[in-house]
């Protein structure tokens, strides 16, 4: 099994996903993986599918494989993990893409409404919209000073840690991804 047979399949998924068939796209990562392929890319790529089918629990359950794809900053601080967020400060790492900062800022409120005292660290075109949100939001340009939060997390997990419907913009999102 080549690199390149799976990035073939992975072009040819995303392909498929952005044209509106997620259904295809998921046909062809289900097949390579069970070739035995371990390229995270391709669990990555079945969870956009899942999320594009609106299949949440198979989705989030392989949602997080992006931060092997995509690593996060390394933090000093401690990962959230889904404890009730009520009292605690939560730091919120915007996705590397505005598109997914836009489509996933809902989710940063959701976390605000269940008691967390959130701070929000996004692109520069999103600190206000995020304000009118009620939200503590920061542009993550240069160096950046917030309070020490008591757990922090990658925006996108915000619907793996808490479940349920992420909403129509995160559909709309991982169609196109």
């Amino acid at each position: 099994m080549s690199r390149l047979d799976t990035d073939v399949i992975i072009n040819a998924a995303i392909q498929v996903r952005r044209e509106g068939r997620p259904g295809e796209a998921e046909m062809l990562l289900r097949m390579r993986i069970a070739e035995g392929a371990m390229d995270p890319r391709l669990q990555w790529q079945l969870a956009l599918a899942l999320l594009a089918l609106r299949r949440f629990g198979e989705a989030w359950e392989l949602f997080d494989t992006r931060l092997v794809v995509y690593p996060p900053p390394p933090l000093p601080f401690p990962a959230w993990e889904g404890q009730d967020p009520a009292g605690r400060a939560i730091l919120v790492v915007g996705e590397p893409d505005l598109a997914a900062q836009t489509a996933f800022l809902p989710q940063v409120s959701r976390l605000a409404e269940r008691g967390a005292d959130v701070t929000f660290l996004c692109a520069p075109e999103l600190v206000e919209t995020a304000k009118g949100r009620g939200l503590r939001a920061l542009a993550m340009v240069g160096t950046v000073e917030f309070p020490d939060p008591d757990g922090w997390l990658m925006q996108g997990s915000i619907p793996v840690r808490l479940g349920g419907d992420p909403g129509e913009a995160v559909f709309a999102w991982a169609l196109q991804a």
